[in-house]
C-alpha cells in the first residue's frame, strides 16, 4: 500500500480487500448484494472522488483516483463499473457546470441524497445522432436512444446527453419509467450483470433547459479525455486481481512460474508509473493498449496455472476473464485497437 496516501483512503482499501473482495463473485451476478456494497461506499463518504470539498468531495488528485479505482476496480469490477457512473457524473458537474450548479447539485450528491447514472456515451460517437433533440421554450423535447446505461434501480438521476443542431448538451433527468421514457430490461452482460445495464428509449421526453450543465460544439467531448486514468485504472485493477490469483496457484513456487509472475509484475508497476507520470489528456490509445495487452498476458499465465481447474463454472478465473473482455471493450475505439495490433507486435 502506498505510504503517502491519505490515512482514509489507506483504511478504505484495506475494507475493500477484507470485506468486499471475498464477495466479487457474489456481486457480480447478485443486484441486492451490490446495492448493499454500493450504500455501504456512501456511508464511507466514498463518493465524490474528483468534487471539490467546498462541495462535499474528497477531491483527490490524480495519484489518489488512480489507487482509489485501481483498488476498487480488482476487488469488485462490478460495484467499480456501478459507481463509476456516479463518479463520472459528479466530475463531469465539476468540470463544465456553473457555480450555481455544482452548489445546487454536488453537496447532495456527496452525501448519497441523489444517485446519478451516466448516459452520454453517444456523445463519443456524435456522428450517429443515437439521441437528438429540439428546443420548444423552456423545455429540450428528446428523441433517441441511449445505450449501455449502467445503475438501473440504484440510481434516481441521469445525466443524458443529446445534440441539437451543432451543439451537444448535457442535462439532468429522473431516471425511472415515465412518459417519454421507456427503460429496458436489463442488459446479459458477460460480467457484472448485477449492474442492472440497460437501453433507454427516449420518446418526445422533455427536459427542463434549467437542467443543462453542459453546451459545447458537436466533437467536443469526443476530443478531451477527462476520464482518461479512470480507463488505465480499471484495466490495471483486473490486472492486479489476475496477479493476486495467480500467487494462489498450487504451482506459484515452480521457478519458471516465479520468473514469469516476475516479469508480469515488472511489466505492472512500469505501466502504472508511465500512467501516474501523464495527465488524462496525454494517456493516447498506445498507452491504453499496453494496459490491456498486460491484463491479457497475465490471463495467458493464470490459465495454464489453473486449466483443470478453471474449467469449473465458479472458478474466479472465469470471472476475470470475463471482466478483462468486458472492460476491454469498453474503451475499443478503432484506434485503441490498432495500438493494441502495435504492442502484441512488439512484445
Amino acid at each position: 500500500m502506498n505510504p503517502n496516501l491519505p490515512t482514509k483512503l489507506q483504511n478504505f482499501f484495506t475494507y475493500l480487500e477484507q470485506e468486499i473482495a471475498p464477495h466479487a463473485a457474489v456481486l457480480d451476478q447478485d443486484s441486492n448484494a451490490l446495492k448493499q456494497a454500493y450504500e455501504a461506499m456512501l456511508e464511507k463518504q466514498m463518493f465524490g472522488a474528483a468534487v471539490p470539498q467546498k462541495f462535499g468531495g474528497l477531491e483527490l488528485n490524480n495519484t489518489e483516483a488512480y489507487y482509489f479505482y485501481r483498488n476498487l476496480t480488482c476487488a469488485s469490477a462490478a460495484l467499480n463499473l456501478l459507481q463509476a457512473q456516479y463518479q463520472g457524473v459528479l466530475k463531469m458537474i465539476t468540470a463544465f457546470a456553473s457555480e450555481e450548479f455544482k452548489a445546487q447539485w454536488l453537496p447532495p450528491a456527496c452525501r448519497g441524497e441523489i444517485k446519478f447514472a451516466h448516459a452520454v456515451a453517444q456523445l463519443h460517437h456524435p456522428h450517429l445522432k443515437a439521441v437528438s433533440a429540439q428546443r420548444e421554450g423552456e423545455y429540450f423535447k428528446i428523441n433517441g436512444q441511449a445505450r449501455y446505461v449502467t445503475g438501473f434501480g440504484f440510481a434516481d438521476h441521469v445525466a443524458l446527453g443529446f445534440i441539437v443542431d451543432d451543439k451537444e448538451y448535457m442535462a439532468i433527468a429522473p431516471f425511472k419509467q415515465q412518459p417519454g421514457m421507456c427503460v429496458h430490461e436489463p442488459l446479459d452482460l458477460i460480467a457484472a450483470k448485477s449492474t442492472n445495464t440497460v437501453t433507454v428509449d427516449l420518446e418526445n421526453y422533455l427536459i427542463p433547459v434549467g437542467n443543462i450543465f453542459y453546451e459545447k460544439p458537436v466533437s467536443f467531448f469526443q476530443s478531451i479525455s477527462i476520464h482518461g486514468h479512470h480507463f488505465a485504472s480499471m484495466t490495471a485493477g483486473i490486472a492486479l486481481a489476475i496477479l493476486k490469483l495467480i500467487a494462489t496457484a498450487p504451482l506459484f513456487k515452480e521457478a519458471h512460474v516465479q520468473h514469469a509472475y516476475q516479469c508480469l509484475s515488472i511489466r505492472f508497476a512500469a505501466y502504472e508509473q508511465q500512467v501516474l507520470q501523464l495527465q488524462a489528456q496525454d494517456l493516447t490509445a498506445p498507452t491504453r493498449a499496453k494496459g490491456i495487452v498486460l491484463t491479457k498476458d497475465c490471463l495467458l499465465l493464470a490459465e495454464q496455472l489453473f486449466r483443470g481447474a478453471a474449467a469449473q463454472k465458479d472458478h474466479p478465473l472465469n470471472r476475470l476473464k470475463n471482466e478483462a473482455q468486458l472492460f476491454s471493450a469498453l474503451g475499443a475505439e478503432k484506434e485503441l485497437l490498432g495500438a493494441m495490433c502495435e504492442v502484441v507486435s512488439s512484445c
